[in-house]
């Protein structure tokens, strides 16, 4: 399935979502709950993906340098309103701060020898990245007491960077190695994307506390570039892009309302 289709998907599920968001599913226990709170995410980013469409070899035929993608374990932090949030189908919005990769790779086994050349410094480099969500939720009770509660989640999450472009040059003599990150070429821009999540909640006599899995399928590719590779007269280039896909745990905490009594 195609990502349009997908984004198709995900209108058409907040669009019934919509429809059902009716006030007679209220869960007395939540009344006293707040509808802001607060969120920690932990995400694992996709690796990135590197292609060498170029190599001239003259005389290190044996040797195709590229440098390996690892994955990036990065979070962020954000504060959220939830709309009938005492109710089975509820919405939230979302706005926060985002730590992305722009640059996370090792050396490659082949051409390990030549990682001399790769300065320490550039093998990872994230962004901070503030972002607006819009999520629908489903939740219902797993107890009677309305003590624990079950949820799924669908959304779109809008991320907004500031100029990518980057330029990393490092070698000696004849032998050199560069590395170029850079956007669609303006200064500010927003990358949307599709947000699935499902989790539980546990309403405590202080507040109430979720833990979610998130699914998170960037429409566009984060970022991409080029690298280029020099060894006396042996020549490699090639293209390198992060999806911005990611899968992470979200803790989330609503307080109790000021002077409010759970029934």
């Amino acid at each position: 399935m195609n990502r349009k289709k997908i984004a198709t998907l995900i209108a058409c599920i907040i669009s019934v979502m919509c429809l059902n968001a009716q006030n007679n599913n209220e869960f007395s226990s939540l009344k006293s709950v707040s509808p802001w709170s607060v969120s920690i995410e932990g995400a694992a980013y996709q690796k990135s993906v590197f292609e060498t469409p170029f190599s001239n070899v003259l005389d290190r035929k044996d040797i195709a340098y590229r440098p390996d993608a690892k994955n990036a374990f990065l979070g962020g932090i954000g504060v959220n309103y939830a709309f009938n949030h005492a109710n089975k189908y509820s919405f939230i919005f979302s706005a926060g701060l985002d730590l992305k990769p722009l640059l996370s790779i090792e050396h490659s086994e082949k051409g390990a020898e030549l990682f001399y050349l790769l300065d320490k410094s550039i093998e990872y480099t994230n962004s901070y990245s503030p972002y607006l969500s819009f999520m629908a939720q489903y939740q219902n009770r797993i107890d009677a007491q309305e003590k624990w509660f079950y949820n799924l989640k669908v959304g779109v999450k809008l991320n907004s960077y500031y100029s990518l472009d980057m330029n990393y040059s490092v070698g000696q003599a004849d032998d050199y190695f560069v590395f170029q990150v850079y956007n669609n070429e303006n200064n500010f821009s927003l990358y949307p994307s599709l947000v699935l999540g499902a989790g539980v909640s546990h309403n405590s006599s202080i507040g109430l506390f979720g833990l979610n899995v998130v699914g998170n399928i960037s429409i566009p590719y984060l970022s991409s570039g080029r690298y280029y590779f020099k060894l006396g007269n042996s020549e490699f280039s090639g293209i390198h892009y992060l999806t911005g896909n990611y899968v992470g745990l979200s803790l989330t905490y609503s307080p109790k309302k000021c002077c409010s009594k759970s029934k």
